[in-house]
């Protein structure tokens, strides 16, 4: 059931690479598919566990960031209008029923490392480009980690 989701996936990495745009329908199916397989494969009990499991590793996240963004520019601010798309925080929403906790925090911090590298190479090759395509580089890595799953399972 996972597996479907390589569908929209596929539509919000390219579309995030190359317009930093996120679209709803897609982030939206991406969602459903990805919930129902995280039901259909281990039950709701675990599904919502995974998924309280993962907001919680996001809101520290966020809570970081939110923190650094406070000392550095000494002003309240709202990251979601100025430095976080919308997308990409509903896009790793939707992912925390695919992880276990401390899997999910793995899951991240690979997927970040490589968007960083993946960024910062970008900046030598194209100057123009602003933004980091979030989406993209974390799409490209739950993909890979799907292929992986349903090649060891």
């Amino acid at each position: 059931m996972e597996l479907l989701a390589f569908v929209p996936l596929a539509f919000m990495i390219r579309s995030d690479y190359k317009e930093r745009v996120i679209r709803i329908y897609p982030l939206l199916f991406f969602g459903i598919l990805t919930v129902t397989g995280s039901v259909w494969r281990w039950g709701w009990e675990e599904s919502v566990v995974r998924v309280v499991g993962g907001v919680g590793v996001l809101a520290f996240l966020m809570g970081g960031v939110l923190l650094y963004l406070l000392l550095k520019y000494r002003r309240r601010i709202n990251p979601f209008r100025e430095y976080i798309g919308t997308g990409d925080g509903v896009f790793l929403l939707c992912l925390t029923p695919s992880f276990q906790l401390m899997e999910f925090v793995r899951f991240l911090i690979i997927a970040f490392a490589l968007t960083l590298m993946t960024w910062i190479l970008g900046l030598y090759k194209n100057k123009s480009k602003r933004g980091i395509p979030l989406v993209s580089t974390v799409g490209v890595c739950y993909a890979c980690y799907l292929v992986y799953c349903f090649i060891c399972n």
